[in-house]
Formats: structure tokens, sequence, C-alpha cells
């Protein structure tokens, strides 16, 4: 039942983003209108023309969008025009299924036994976020290649460069995080987690579940615990006692920066300029300004920032979890009073709504960063990713390794995971 549930509200959320992106669209359009100012198209005062409605006409203006949406498209015989709408859907439909894998709101009723809330909880779901983003920059060269304009086809070869090179990015600053979900797990013992490392490591499946990383994040620990016992004194007392969230944004604060990096490549849209025309419009976009091609390419865009956010959020800020607050026992201690159901529903409610502020907080924060990031050529950003973040990417693979194994286990047992003794 809460399956069914899941999937009628992530059926209902995709909806609610098809008509968002639409007003969205709207508002663009006009808005950009109003900015031209007296440069802008003259408009007929008073009567019709087809070619210039009148502003306070509102029927004329309906009706000319009409007319732009259902024209006729100009056929290029060279180019497949099936080929660009094939594209622009498995695009859209690589990132709506993205967004059924991440895990939002914890579990029902924030146990850990708990079922989670997740549309599609799949056991290698790393390995299936990966897959979507390495189809969706396919489909996004699919689509460059299909356009008549050459400028358009030489971004797609852009895009393929940063596809190529930000998945395997993405699959370095991954590999630690599916090192600590299994080391991070709350009420494991030493030995415990060392028998499941050895488990992880004989069986040759590293754990890549989705749940099991956000549910690592929902303890707390101490960064600075290492501080020497010959800084002694009341302050130097509660620094090393100082409690901070388990987030991974705090325990492997360079996977993070590497991660958001790894991102920012994949659903980066290059911006082509056509010497010919004189228009700047986005490489795969269609430089004919097709009102219908430019939507769903802009949905697709859009659908990629929040996709990005959205992982960011629950791989690195602890999903729907609120700092030093489970939920479970909220809900525990309401249950004999209320019953189990509505404190079930209602820390549902506020693990759904601490997501979607955590969201909006990235997705301003990206634009932020957007904004600032110099524009490099494609050979540039080849080259900083192979000479730069690559290595610094394995250096940080196989720091939080050796960290992980040295702060969870004793050297008496890394020494017996090593020989392979019991």
């Amino acid at each position: 039942m809460i399956g069914v549930g899941m999937a009628i509200l992530w059926v209902g959320i995709v909806l609610l983003a098809l008509v968002a992106c639409a007003v969205l669209e709207r508002r663009g359009r006009l808005a950009h209108s109003t900015r031209r100012g007296r440069w802008s198209a003259p408009r007929a005062a008073w009567g019709f023309d087809a070619d210039r409605p009148p502003v306070v006409s509102l029927v004329a203006r309906g009706l000319a969008g009409v007319a732009r949406m259902v024209r006729s498209r100009t056929r290029v015989l060279d180019q497949s025009a099936w080929l660009r709408r094939i594209g622009r859907l498995i695009s859209c439909v690589a990132f709506a299924s993205g967004l059924a894998l991440i895990p939002f709101a914890g579990t029902w009723g924030g146990r850990a036994a708990g079922r989670p809330l997740i549309v599609a909880d799949l056991d290698h779901g790393l390995i299936a976020i990966v897959f979507l983003l390495l189809l969706m920059g396919f489909a996004q060269v699919g689509i460059g290649l299909a356009d008549r304009s050459p400028w358009s086809r030489l971004g797609s070869v852009g895009i393929a460069s940063q596809t190529l090179a930000g998945l395997g990015l993405l699959i370095l600053v991954t590999a630690p995080l599916a090192v600590t979900s299994i080391s991070d797990m709350s009420g494991l013992t030493d030995r415990a987690i060392a028998s499941e490392i050895v488990a992880m490591t004989a069986s040759s499946q590293p754990e890549a579940r989705l749940q099991n990383i956000v549910a690592a994040q929902n303890s707390t620990f101490s960064p600075l615990f290492w501080l020497p016992k010959v800084l002694s004194g009341q302050v130097f007392d509660w620094i090393r006692d100082l409690r901070w969230p388990r987030w991974n944004i705090f325990v492997q604060p360079l996977t993070a920066l590497l991660f958001w990096l790894a991102l920012y490549g994949l659903t980066r849209r290059s911006w082509v300029a056509n010497p010919e025309t004189g228009s700047v419009c986005l490489a795969g976009f269609g430089l004919d300004h097709d009102p219908v091609d430019l939507y769903w390419g802009r949905l697709e865009a859009r659908l990629a920032r929040v996709f990005a956010a959205a992982l960011f959020v629950s791989l690195f800020l602890g999903a729907g979890a609120i700092p030093f607050l489970r939920i479970g026992d909220v809900v525990d201690r309401l249950a004999p009073h209320v019953g189990f159901a509505l404190p079930a529903f209602l820390a549902v409610g506020i693990g759904i709504g601490v997501f979607f502020g955590k969201l909006v907080f990235v997705l301003i924060a990206d634009g932020m960063f957007r904004r600032s990031m110099a524009n490099l050529r494609d050979d540039q950003r080849t080259r900083l990713v192979a000479f730069r973040l690559l290595p610094l990417a394995w250096a940080n693979l196989l720091l939080v390794s050796a960290t992980s194994l040295f702060v969870q286990g004793s050297p008496n047992q890394l020494s017996q995971m090593l020989l392979g003794g019991g």
C-alpha cells in the first residue's frame, strides 16, 4: 500500500513539475518581451494583424501562441526529426527515473527497520544513477547530431567529452560513499564492521544502496576527537566532545566538492553562438527557435538541475533528517496516545518539508555557483578533469578507505583482515 502511494505521489510531482515549467516558460517569454522596451517589435495600436497582434487583445495573443506551437516544422532531408524527439524523451525519462530512486523522507515511522519512502528501492541505486546519467549524455549527443546547424553538432561533441569526463569522475567520487556507508552504520561493533567489510570484499559487490547511505547519516560524530591530550582544559574538552551531524558534507567535505563538480559537468548545457544569424541558443536545443523543441529542451535542463540538487541533498545532507532529532523517537512517544498512523504521517510530512527546504537552499547555492564559474573551452575542461580532478579523486578514495579502516577497526583486526584470519 505504501509503495502504491509513493508511486502516485511521484506521478503527481512529475505532473506538477510539467505545469510549473510551462508557467515559468510563459513568464520568462513575457518578461523578455517587456524587458526589451522600445527595441521590441512594433504592434498595431488597434485592429488586427496576423503578424503583429495588439497587446490588449488576449484572444489574438492566444491564437498567435497556438499558431506558433502547431505550425509546420521545417524539414531537412539529411537530418532525422525522430532522433531529436527520441533523444529528448529519453533524457527527460532518465531524469524522472533518477528522481524516483532518491530517498527523500527516511522510512515509514522513522524506524530503522521501517519501509523506505522511495518509489524504487534498488540494491544498486548508485550504479543505476550512473547508468541513467550515461543514458542522458548519449541522448544529448544524439539531439545535437540530429540538429541542422553545424554549430549545434560541434556543441554535441563538447557534450560527449564532458559526459565521459564527468562519468569517470563521478564513479571515483561515489566509491568513498559506498565505503563509509558500511563503516558508519549505527549500532555495529568493531567486530561486526570488520565482518561486513570482509563479506563485502569476498562477494566483490560494494554496497550501493542509497537508503543505506542516507541511514548512515542519521547519527552524530565528534570531528575534533583527535586533539592531543596535552591540550587540557574545559574549553578543549568541550571542543573534543562537540557533536556534529554525521552528514557526508561534514565527514567527507572533499568528496562533496568533487561530487558537485562531477554533477556540474554532467548537467551543464553549453552555450553556442551562431555567427551566421547572431543568435545564441543552447547546444542541442535547435537553432531554428522551434517553440516545441525549445520548451522540451528547457524542461530537460531544469530537470537536470533539480535531479543534481536532490541527489546531493540525499547523499551529503541527510535527505529529510533533522539534526540531533530522531523522528522515530517522537513517533514512539506519540503512538500510545493517538495511535501509530497519525504520527507516522506527520513524520513523513516533516521529512518531505525538510527535504524540500534543503533542496531550495542547494538550488540557490547552485545558481550562485554556476554564475561565478568561468566558461572554459572543451579542451580546457578535459585537461582540468584529467590532470587535476581525477588524481584528486583517486587520492580522496585512498584516504577515505584508509581512514575508515583505521578509525573503525583496531590494528589487530586490520592485520587479521589483511592476512585472511578470523
